[in-house]
C-alpha cells in the first residue's frame, strides 16, 4: 500500500510526468532544502530520493539534523532537460554554498529509462532473463560509466571528499498505466546489472588517499513489494531499506 504522502505526490504530478517531464511543480525545479543544521552534507540525485524524499527525511530523523538536498525527479546525469542534471545540481549547490564535503548521490538511471520508455532504441530490454544485452545498450551503460567518473572527478576538485552512491535496483513492470504501463520494466534486468558493473567501475576508479566512493548495491535488498506501482520507484518500506544502507556510512562522516 502507498503511504498517504506518496499518494498525494502521484496524484498530484502523475506517474508519466514523474518519470518523463518532471516539472518544478513536481519537485523538479528548487532544491528541497538548500540551508541546513548540517552543510557538510548534501544530496544529489534523480526521484528515486526526490518522488517522495523519505529517504532524506529518515536519516534526517535518525541523526536528529538536517541536510542540504538539491535532488529532483526526472534529472538525468549530465544531460539538460525537464529537470536540473545531476552535475547541474552540485553546481547550484555550490554557488549557494562551496561547502560540502560530502556527497550523497544517485544518477544514471533516467539516463538510461527515458530511452526504453521511448521506444527503446539501444535495446536495453531482453526479450528474457537469460537474454544477452545488446551491444548498443552496454555502449550506453559504459558511457553512462564514464560520465559518472568524469563527474566524481569534478566532485573532488570541489572539495568533496566522500561520496556515498545509491546503485539502482531491479525494476518491475507496472501496473499504475501511464507511459509506463505498456514497458514491461521487468525485462531490465540485465541492463540492471550491467549498470551496477559499470557504475561500481565508475566509483573505483576515482578513489584516492583523499577521496572515497562508495557505491552502494542495492539489487538484494529492495524485492518488488518495496515498488510503487509505477515499476521504479520505492515505497515507504523501500525507501527504509535505502536509508538502512546509506545509513552506516553516512554516520562516520557527521
Amino acid at each position: 500500500m502507498l503511504g498517504s504522502r506518496m499518494i498525494r505526490i502521484v496524484a498530484q504530478c502523475g506517474l508519466a510526468l514523474v518519470l518523463v517531464a518532471a516539472t518544478t511543480a513536481c519537485r523538479g525545479g528548487a532544491p528541497r532544502r538548500a540551508d541546513a543544521a548540517n552543510d557538510d552534507v548534501l544530496f544529489i540525485g534523480d526521484s528515486i530520493f526526490a518522488l517522495s524524499f523519505d529517504i532524506e527525511e529518515n536519516l534526517e530523523a535518525q541523526f536528529a539534523t538536517t541536510f542540504r538536498s538539491y535532488t529532483a525527479s526526472g534529472a538525468r546525469l549530465s544531460a539538460s532537460g525537464v529537470a536540473p542534471s545531476v552535475r547541474s545540481q552540485f553546481t547550484s549547490a555550490e554557488r549557494a554554498n562551496p561547502n560540502s564535503t560530502v556527497v550523497v548521490m544517485n544518477g544514471g538511471g533516467n539516463d538510461l529509462l527515458f530511452p526504453v520508455l521511448m521506444s527503446d532504441p539501444q535495446r536495453c530490454l531482453t526479450v528474457s532473463p537469460t537474454a544477452p544485452l545488446s551491444a548498443t545498450c552496454t555502449t550506453l551503460l559504459n558511457t553512462v560509466s564514464m560520465d559518472l567518473t568524469n563527474f566524481l572527478g569534478t566532485l573532488r576538485q570541489g572539495g568533496v571528499t566522500d561520496v556515498i552512491y545509491l546503485g539502482y535496483y531491479f525494476t518491475k513492470n507496472a501496473s499504475g498505466g501511464g507511459l509506463t504501463g505498456n514497458t514491461p520494466l521487468g525485462r531490465l534486468r540485465q541492463a540492471v546489472d550491467f549498470s551496477a558493473m559499470a557504475l561500481a567501475q565508475a566509483c573505483s576508479r576515482v578513489q584516492t588517499a583523499t577521496f572515497r566512493c562508495t557505491f552502494l548495491d542495492t539489487r538484494s535488498a529492495i524485492l518488488p513489494a518495496d515498488i510503487v506501482a509505477d515499476g521504479v520507484h520505492p515505497n515507504p518500506s523501500g525507501s527504509r531499506k535505502l536509508s538502512n544502507l546509506i545509513a552506516p556510512r553516512l554516520q562516520p562522516l557527521l
